[in-house]
């Protein structure tokens, strides 16, 4: 029992280690962490991570596997919304302010330039498009890990 909970639960931490630490030093400058994209990456792993151990854990073997998909949906579209909207809002709340500019009296404040100008795309849509794209990619994976899962112990059964 304690060997088959270490086999079935290291896998998984390993990769949400993995997934979480490599990305602040893959985004650091001169092997220091630079925390501020950081922040934003950590929040979408964590409400993904949610999205998939909810479905894995619970959903799919309560509503899926008893043939309530249209529950099933609507409680997943639900549950994203809920965790989209808490995304932002967690997003917006740890998102660091930057710096004032010091003013001086004759001279009027900066003009600040829009993401085209500084040469980089929109942001809105290309993020959301990723963003749901990632969350239908998480929620494929856990529903195929749990069928994979119940089919392996439903031939072990059936054999014996």
């Amino acid at each position: 029992m304690k060997r088959s909970l270490y086999i079935n639960t290291l896998p998984h931490i390993l990769l949400w280690g993995i997934v979480v630490i490599v990305p602040l030093y893959m985004m650091s400058r001169d092997a220091t962490p630079d925390y501020g994209p950081y922040m934003d990456f950590f929040l979408r792993i964590v409400i993904l991570a949610v999205l998939f151990y909810a479905n894995y854990l619970y959903l799919i073997d309560k509503f899926l596997f008893q043939k309530k998909w249209t529950a099933y949906f609507l409680i997943n579209i639900a549950f994203i919304v809920i965790l989209l909207v808490l995304q932002a809002f967690l997003s917006d709340l740890f998102k660091p302010q930057p710096p004032l500019p010091a003013l001086s009296n004759n001279m009027p404040p900066p003009f600040e330039r829009g993401p085209l100008e500084r040469g980089r795309p929109p942001y809105f849509p290309l993020r959301m498009v990723t963003d749901y794209l990632l969350i239908i990619f998480v929620i494929g994976m856990s529903v195929a890990m749990k069928a994979t899962f119940r089919w392996y112990h439903d031939s072990i059964n059936f054999e014996k």
